[in-house]
């Protein structure tokens, strides 16, 4: 009988011990969790360098634009639309305000693009539409971003506006053209992660926070399809403009990967995946260089990739991997009402 009593109170001082271990590495992943893991961009923006000389940026704005974030839903195109009236934010429909539109204009220009163009890290009056309207004041500039498109979806946009003989359409993005249509490899490791994320464990979220800083996997690319993808898209457009009488523009906007990153903000922002998620940071690279060539050799096709660059070496513009605040707004739509004006 002893030595079966020691055999259980072996077994039982082993259990302890082992749920005593599992006990101090659970605080041990959560304190590495808390000292490693990636500050998300919500925490980032509330103090980002990019910020440092806005005037409206404070609590109130960051509300503000939290709130107008929460209006906006999917309709049945599957594009979102909001209604909201705000100090900082105006949405109707698909249509963000324009600040200064004449009262009276024989035209329109519609720009059309992805959150680049939505500008939701700026107030009304600081969007690309906004800066451009107070340099084309024979057009009412009509702002027509929409989060998370891409050209085919900028088409459907496009179709359900009312051009007339004179109006002016300017398609402004690309990032949902060439991340959006690259592949994404994950590793073995990233996958079984992916299926545990709601799992509120530290030990697997730590071993899921190294794993997906590991590499995602070798990214390869259809230039040819992405290319020509792109290129009947943006054809497609500018036919669609050119039988209501309407004059098509495309512009390939900036991205922080133009050049070599040039202060440690910017570094911060490239390497933290919760900002610029690993899979731009791997693809990005290989695919903008397809559509900056299909949009050089476009008619009417403007790539401004390298327009910020200058202005990059004294001040932090890039809040993440393409958006900007009012300073590289402000920047393009001078780019872009230079090139417009230019066209006639």
């Amino acid at each position: 009988m002893l030595p079966r009593r020691r055999r259980a109170q072996r077994r039982i001082v082993f259990a302890a011990m082992l749920a005593l271990a599992i006990v101090v590495i659970e605080i041990g992943a959560r304190i590495w969790l808390l000292l490693n893991t990636p500050e998300p961009i919500y925490t980032y923006r509330q103090h980002a360098a990019a910020y440092r000389d806005s005037t409206y940026f404070g609590a109130a704005f960051r509300a503000e634009q939290m709130a107008w974030g929460a209006s906006q839903h999917f309709d049945e195109s599957g594009l979102t639309v909001s209604t909201f009236h705000g100090q900082y934010f105006n949405h109707d429909g698909r249509i963000r305000r324009t600040v200064g539109q004449p009262a009276h204009a024989s035209h329109t220009l519609y720009m059309i693009g992805t959150s680049t163009t939505l500008n939701g890290e700026v107030p009304d009056e600081y969007t690309i539409a906004s800066y451009l309207q107070t340099q084309l004041t024979d057009y009412k500039v009509v702002n027509l971003g929409t989060s998370g498109t891409n050209a085919r979806q900028q088409i459907v946009i496009l179709k359900e506006q009312p051009l007339t003989t004179g109006d002016l359409v300017v398609f402004y993005g690309g990032i949902g053209d060439a991340s959006g249509n690259l592949p994404r490899y994950p590793t073995f490791p990233q996958r079984i992660c992916e299926s545990l994320q709601n799992v509120q464990v530290g030990i697997i979220e730590a071993v899921c926070t190294l794993a997906g800083n590991a590499a995602v996997g070798t990214p390869s690319i259809d230039a040819d399809q992405i290319a020509n993808n792109y290129r009947a898209r943006l054809q497609e457009a500018a036919n669609w403009c050119a039988r209501h009488g309407a004059l098509f523009f495309t512009f390939l906007q900036p991205v922080l990967s133009s050049e070599s990153l040039q202060s440690d903000e910017e570094r911060y922002v490239w390497s933290n995946p919760k900002i610029t998620p690993i899979e731009v940071r791997l693809t990005l690279p290989l695919g903008w260089p397809v559509l900056q060539t299909v949009t050089r050799q476009f008619p009417n096709g403007y790539d401004l990739t390298h327009i910020l660059d200058a202005e990059r070496h004294h001040y932090d513009i890039y809040l993440d991997f393409d958006h900007t605040t009012e300073r590289g707004n402000q920047i393009v739509a001078a780019a872009i009402a230079d090139h417009v004006a230019g066209a006639f």
